[in-house]
């Protein structure tokens, strides 16, 4: 499988961001165009592959096409070529699995299924799934099932695990403004400091992540004040929302409001609150899940659930997908410079979508 890893190489090679993904494509359309399946490009930066076999239904296999805003700091002999942009997260790998799975398609001469593969841009940013979703790509191909994979660190080498359930969180932001009034500090006149609102507010925060095992409330900036002696008028805090279930993710909103009208009380300020909803939980159906593990006894049960998100969420929402981590061992982590694993175990992804493709649904 040579070409397998030729194509994460060639891949790595030249990351690009969010749907701007000309070089990407333009590669993988050089081999899908050699292929007898028809392209189709429902969203920029995508490029979808589908193989007739003259069947009513469809199975699709998705593959995230998008890097990351960062320094490569691997030193691998085949390191990014762009600057301050790497696959830190697997990306390449993916697409290299479904690349040489479009050429095992290719070679047979009938399946019970056809075959749509997507190559699916924007995961890392704006959500490229629910685009893809948005089109009518789906139903014109009559799609019953869509798959997809992430390597996953800290999972055991060439170990393939999913669930019966939800396997990856949800995700809101939210942009908070705490609204006072400047006061110098000597005053001895009522203060409504946001500076000292935001401060209470995120122990409250902390006080609630502690307690609280399925969800969480971050912030992740904070800025306020203008001077070291005058109160501050205004605290801007951004941060994000994650939970692992449905109702969490509602309990973790009204904690943050209801600790928002505490604040208000106590400190006499005032607040303006936006809350963006961003990637629902990602959870695989039950009976389909039942079924691959059945008919592919190497599949483990991952019995944990991450505050990690994808936007492969939005396929599970639509119809019955499942999605499986691809074990890489003790490598360095997702999103980091330098990321990197063992390529052998391209192989192990490569061949469970075999398996994949030949069970009864």
């Amino acid at each position: 499988m040579q070409t397998l890893y030729n194509h994460y190489h060639q891949l790595h090679q030249i990351p690009e961001l969010d749907n701007q993904l000309n070089k990407t494509c333009n590669y993988i359309r050089s081999y899908l165009q050699c292929y007898r399946c028809q392209l189709s490009y429902p969203i920029k930066g995508s490029i979808c592959a589908y193989f007739s076999f003259h069947k009513s239904q469809t199975l699709a296999f998705r593959a995230d096409m998008d890097a990351l805003n960062i320094q490569e700091n691997s030193d691998l002999p085949f390191s990014s070529i762009h600057t301050n942009c790497m696959h830190a997260c697997g990306h390449d790998a993916h697409m290299a699995v479904l690349l040489s799975f479009a050429e095992y398609i290719n070679q047979q001469q009938d399946l019970n299924y056809n075959i749509l593969l997507i190559f699916q841009p924007s995961e890392e940013t704006t959500g490229g799934a629910y685009k893809i979703i948005q089109t009518s790509l789906l139903s014109t191909y009559h799609v019953i099932h869509v798959f997809g994979i992430h390597l996953w660190p800290n999972l055991k080498k060439h170990v393939i695990a999913s669930s019966s359930s939800e396997l990856m969180a949800c995700s809101s932001t939210f942009a908070l403004s705490i609204l006072g009034e400047h006061t110098h500090a000597a005053s001895t006149e009522e203060k409504k400091d946001a500076l000292l609102a935001a401060s209470t507010l995120l122990l409250q925060l902390q006080i609630y992540n502690e307690q609280n095992k399925h969800s969480f409330i971050f912030a992740g900036t904070l800025h306020s004040g203008i001077a070291t002696n005058i109160t501050s008028a205004k605290s801007d805090i951004t941060g994000t929302i994650r939970a692992l279930y449905d109702n969490d993710l509602q309990a973790a909103k009204n904690y943050l409001s209801s600790s928002l009208e505490q604040m208000k009380r106590q400190y006499k300020t005032t607040y303006q609150l936006q809350i963006y909803d961003g990637y629902p939980i990602l959870k695989n159906n039950r009976q389909l899940f039942s079924l691959c593990q059945s008919q592919i006894p190497y599949i483990t049960t991952y019995t944990k659930t991450t505050f990690l998100t994808d936007d492969f969420a939005f396929y599970t929402q639509k119809i019955p997908s499942l999605y499986f981590f691809v074990g890489i061992g003790d490598s360095p982590q997702l999103h980091q410079s330098n990321f990197h694993f063992d390529e052998q175990i391209l192989l192990t992804a490569y061949r469970l979508y075999q398996d994949l493709v030949h069970i009864k649904y």
